[in-house]
């Protein structure tokens, strides 16, 4: 059993608010995504534009806008991961979020240590473990029996990594995520230690949100899962695809896509048209837009994943780094009630 202290911070700018919350995380030992950045001029298309949103006012005060000021931020960190020398293992973090009123974020920053080879926050539902656990358990998926699907946030293979929302959702309004008081989630930290020497590492989640009373429209993840992979063993070329209908009007601002190390190529379709294609799955490509944002004129987004298996087993959908793979096209989208998912166990 591995134990380690975890830290919850909350600072409230412009009142004055500090919190610190330290909790214990204990977990058993045994066995990201997409990088946010930026891509600077990419495609828009400027077609349908959809009907009104679902409109957020996180108070009482009257419209305001991404630059009225900072709002609410806070810190979540996990406890110290180990991972032994040669050894690759992935670890899951449960947390709380430390909230006292529902925040409009408009800010998510991932933070990886060393030997951290991809890292993802979802929030969930439920608890699925309780809040300050750490553990190596089959809950640490996507979709869990029993909790429902996991509402990504972010992933990065990088360093660092951070995803803003649009300020301006062509209305003048700011886009945010709704986040709850207290808001169930996790963090999945897969460790590869490459070095001669047992390493421990951390990862940081923070959250900056939109000043206490500022009215936002609602962006949530739509999230296109394949699962029913199946790569036969000493297989080439392997082609898996999974169509999905996305609702009317949405606009995306951010598209990216997962999968793990057997991947060659992994793409996000709109009918004929590549919106956006990686070819190397630990640096996955994403794209971010502006009003008037990408809307998907064939009304279905595709997600294509191409495999390699040189090994001698056949490789199915699954959260492992190791022996299975993932085809994820992950998307963020607004006028939004709640997240949208295509596939998976729970739906």
């Amino acid at each position: 059993m591995t134990c380690g202290y975890s830290r919850i911070e909350m600072v409230r700018t412009r009142y004055v608010f500090f919190a610190t919350v330290l909790l214990i995380a204990c977990g058993s030992s045994s066995e990201s995504s997409s990088s946010s950045g930026p891509d600077a001029g990419t495609e828009v298309d400027a077609g349908s534009t959809p009907g009104g949103g679902d409109e957020k006012d996180a108070g009482a005060e009257p419209d305001g806008s991404a630059d009225a000021g900072p709002g609410p931020q806070f810190r979540i960190e996990t406890p110290d991961m180990p991972v032994g020398s040669g050894q690759e293992t992935t670890w899951c973090y449960f947390f709380r979020t430390p909230n006292a009123e529902p925040l409009g974020v408009r800010r998510w920053t991932l933070t990886i240590g060393e030997t951290v080879q991809s890292a993802v926050a979802f929030t969930t539902p439920t608890d699925r473990r309780p809040a300050g656990t750490l553990s190596q358990v089959a809950d640490c998926s996507i979709f869990y029996e029993g909790s429902g699907p996991a509402h990504w946030l972010l992933g990065t293979h990088a360093p660092s990594a951070e995803l803003v929302t649009p300020p301006d959702d062509g209305t003048g309004r700011p886009v945010a995520f709704e986040l709850p008081t207290s808001t169930a989630g996790f963090i999945m930290v897969h460790l590869l230690n490459t070095s001669d020497a047992d390493k421990t590492t951390k990862v940081e989640l923070t959250a900056e949100a939109l000043p206490i009373g500022t009215r936002y429209t609602k962006t949530a993840p739509f999230m296109a899962y394949n699962d029913d992979i199946e790569v036969p063993m000493a297989t080439t070329g392997d082609l898996e695809t999974k169509d999905c209908a996305v609702p009317a009007g949405a606009k995306f601002w951010h598209v990216t896509t997962r999968t793990h190390k057997r991947a060659t190529r992994a793409s996000v379709k709109d009918g004929t048209a590549t919106v956006v294609e990686t070819t190397d799955w630990t640096k996955p490509e994403a794209k971010l837009w502006t009003s008037p944002f990408y809307t998907f004129g064939s009304g279905s987004l595709t997600s294509e994943c191409m495999y390699d298996n040189d090994s001698n087993f056949t490789v199915r959908t699954g959260p492992s780094m190791v022996r299975d793979e993932e085809c994820i096209a992950v998307g963020h989208f607004f006028p939004a009630l709640d997240a949208v998912y295509c596939g998976g166990k729970n739906m």
